[in-house]
């Protein structure tokens, strides 16, 4: 990024965030301490500007990474070039927390689901832990509903979940799809449908969650982790 917004984000460093951050995101590499919320808002401003060039400057720090995966959500851009853009941007994720801060926000989906399906499809299939990771939260974010959710479940199932966040990805958009399509997702909570390590990561979630009865809890701690 430039300088100007580089200082912007060192001015607002909070040394006992970073350090806190860097507990949760060990592999997230440099990172200044700037808290989200204070990210999102420099990226509104800048989104306002209408300025590009700022998405064609190279990044290093945490929270540039986390700028540019909101900006792409909110930056106005015609569609392909938004495509090309993210298409950049996906390799440069190297922590869940950049995947998770900046796929909630790509709204433009909802108008072009089609086509990003299709898009994904590199991702789905990809080995590597942050493609897969990027594949399973964009499918939890934009396509649990009821025109995909036969699909989402299938595309869950032909990820690469050997790596730790590409199976909690996983993990995350399975339970979501449960509390939504509890009935068309239970006969994909099987270790011939996923790993075990996902599935039961799956059921932990579900386990955890407040949205879910205690009786299907029951049920599937009992008919699903034997």
């Amino acid at each position: 990024m430039n300088q100007q917004i580089l200082t912007y984000l060192k001015e607002n460093a909070d040394p006992v965030y970073r350090d806190f951050t860097k507990s949760l995101t060990p592999d997230a590499g440099e990172m200044i301490g700037v808290r989200i919320p204070v990210i999102r808002k420099l990226a509104k401003e800048l989104s306002k500007s209408g300025d590009l060039s700022v998405l064609d400057e190279s990044v290093y720090y945490y929270e540039e990474k986390l700028l540019l995966g909101i900006l792409l959500g909110i930056m106005p851009l015609e569609y392909s070039e938004r495509k090309e853009r993210i298409k950049a941007f996906v390799p440069l994720i190297d922590n869940w927390a950049v995947c998770d801060t900046a796929v909630p926000g790509f709204k433009f989906v909802k108008s072009n689901r089609k086509d990003m399906y299709l898009f994904l499809e590199d991702y789905i299939n990809s080995d590597r832990e942050f493609f897969a990771r990027f594949a399973a939260i964009m499918l939890k974010c934009h396509y649990i509903n009821d025109e995909y959710i036969e699909k989402t479940l299938y595309s869950l199932g032909r990820i690469n979940t050997e790596k730790y966040y590409s199976s909690m990805g996983v993990a995350w958009a399975l339970s979501e799809c449960f509390i939504k399509y509890r009935e068309a997702t239970l006969p994909y909570l099987s270790e011939e449908y996923i790993d075990s390590a996902t599935l039961k990561r799956t059921v932990g979630k579900l386990c955890d969650s407040y949205r879910v009865s205690k009786e299907d809890k029951i049920m599937l701690r009992k008919e699903i982790i034997k």
